[in-house]
């Protein structure tokens, strides 16, 4: 749950601007409206590939729950398998007025065992990622699994089932993430010659392009770095 910045709302479709007005009077005049009949009406039926491309920018092409890398289709643009998902449930206090807020929409992976689908009507209790760096509270084994202890933060990656431990798909390709980066080390490098010049330069090459599982990556990196003796 690595921290991205929340931009300016893209120019909106027409019919994504009558919806907030409609949406706005619906709130006055139907105050007791069901989620469900919310999301159904006004959520479900709006012009969402607009929006996909412009969170999916704001995220580095990466999910906001576990930073698996998002599906593209051949333009390169976000493909339909993508969920715009409300960090805070449509079906959580206070979650039917967020539902057309763009700080509240974020872009989730397709994962049928995690993030979006996992929380569904779950309320995290927790900051959106755009608004707290979560990565840094963030613990990530070798095994690709993941907590925290923070008792917050590691209750929602529990309810996204980004901590892994329910998530095997996920748990393989993050471990495959970590591997990854270590083994290309090795294959530069003996064990006692590690330089801090590449660890440097990759750490700040996933900061300037984060790659999927970005956070995993940088964490067993900076373990690397602080051992490394060569320049």
């Amino acid at each position: 749950m690595r921290q991205f910045t929340k931009n300016q709302p893209p120019k909106l479709n027409p019919t994504w601007q009558q919806r907030q007005i409609d949406w706005a009077a619906e709130l006055v005049a139907n105050p007791s409206i069901s989620p469900k009949s919310a999301r159904v009406s006004y959520f479900d039926t709006i012009p969402k590939p607009d929006y996909r491309p412009a969170l999916s920018n704001e995220q580095d092409g990466l999910c906001a729950y576990c930073e698996s890398r998002l599906s593209f289709d051949d333009s390169g643009s976000p493909d339909n398998s993508n969920e715009i998902a409300h960090w805070e449930p449509i079906a959580a206090p206070g979650g039917l007025q967020l539902m057309l807020e763009w700080k509240n929409l974020v872009l989730s992976c397709a994962s049928g065992e995690s993030c979006n689908h996992a929380q569904g009507d779950q309320p995290l209790g927790i900051d959106a990622p755009h608004a707290r760096d979560w990565s840094t509270k963030m613990q990530f084994q070798s095994s690709g699994l993941a907590s925290s202890t923070d008792p917050d933060l590691d209750r929602a990656l529990k309810v996204v089932r980004v901590d892994g431990e329910r998530a095997s798909e996920l748990k393989r390709a993050r471990k495959a993430a970590i591997d990854g980066e270590l083994a290309e080390i090795q294959r530069r490098f003996s064990v006692r010659t590690v330089s801090r010049r590449y660890l440097n330069e990759r750490v700040e090459q996933l900061r300037a392009c984060p790659d999927s599982f970005v956070s995993a990556r940088l964490e067993h990196l900076r373990k690397r770095l602080a051992k490394a003796t060569m320049p």
